[in-house]
């Protein structure tokens, strides 16, 4: 990238640089979905990471700069959809990305754990962030490989838990660390498939958290320069803050839709509840399963009710 298009791309209020050659994208409504922060190195080749930032921006960047390298973290639609415009470039994703993702309504099934699921998702996708399904990538990459492109030696970290495909980034030069679905945000942790699991999610957490980073930036949250401790610890205790709510539901006997209709996870906060079921099913459950191996939850039928601390001790 030359020092004139350096200057007109740094002079745009949607960057932040985070050192000489690694720029934060923020994405359009604070990065909420459909949209997620980008990030972007610039070398010998200007790399892209996730494209979940809109098509009219990856349009007027790559005008800039011109975009050689599209890196994938994971396979979670805010982060992929504006892939079909840098179709043509270098794409590199997970080792761990699963056939599904080359046809968009078995990457559906995938998410929303059944063929109508499927099928509803992918009507869903073409109206709030329309794409294609994945073309075969030009590369893998695996848990420690180093990718060393855009003037970074960018080591990729297998994460799984939010998903089996998810990866975080540490750049060993300037020990930036990628967190991506890692995201630091007040909700907590999102697990909302039948493939995500709490106990790995936990373990991702805690080993990225400990490595030497110098500046944090997830994908829905802004650059965290130095220690961002707090940050990660508040994140694990959502997993904790996720079971009492659950808990709070089982005071009176209730059975798993009396639960999920009562939304301990995600208090009813969206109009499609097609959607907020299919992401809170999996999460209650994965609640009441821990609730009931801790013997804080027991079913008596089809009924899950809490256990006095009496009765447990």
């Amino acid at each position: 990238m030359t020092d004139c298009n350096t200057a007109d791309f740094e002079k745009r209020d949607d960057v932040i640089r985070i050192t000489d050659n690694f720029y934060s994208i923020k994405g359009p409504d604070d990065a909420r979905f459909p949209y997620c922060n980008c990030f972007l190195l610039t070398g010998d080749e200007t790399v892209l990471i996730d494209s979940g930032i809109g098509p009219e921006k990856i349009k007027d960047i790559d005008a800039i700069i011109h975009i050689d390298i599209l890196i994938l973290s994971h396979t979670h639609a805010d982060h992929f959809w504006g892939w079909p415009l840098l179709e043509d470039r270098r794409i590199l994703v997970p080792r761990q990305t699963p056939a599904c993702t080359r046809d968009l309504q078995l990457l559906g099934e995938r998410f929303m754990g059944s063929h109508d699921g499927g099928r509803y998702w992918v009507k869903l996708i073409e109206t709030v962030c329309p794409t294609q399904a994945l073309r075969e990538p030009d590369e893998c990459f695996d848990d420690g490989d180093i990718i060393r492109y855009g003037g970074a030696d960018l080591q990729a970290i297998h994460a799984p838990g939010h998903l089996e495909d998810h990866y975080c980034f540490f750049d060993l030069k300037s020990r930036v660390l990628l967190t991506t679905d890692i995201s630091l945000s007040s909700f907590g942790p999102v697990y909302p498939h039948e493939e995500c699991d709490i106990a790995l999610f936990k373990q991702s957490i805690k080993k990225i958290m400990a490595l030497p980073y110098k500046i944090v930036c997830s994908s829905h949250k802004p650059p965290v320069v130095g220690n961002a401790e707090e940050m990660f610890l508040s994140f694990l205790q959502g997993f904790e803050r996720h079971e009492q709510e659950v808990l709070k539901v089982c005071t009176l006997p209730r059975t798993l839709e009396e639960i999920v209709a009562a939304s301990p996870i995600y208090k009813n906060q969206y109009d499609d509840k097609v959607v907020q079921n299919a992401f809170e099913i999996p999460m209650v459950k994965k609640n009441l399963d821990i609730l009931i191996r801790d013997g804080r939850v027991e079913v008596s039928g089809d009924k899950y009710s809490g256990v006095s601390e009496t009765r447990r001790y």
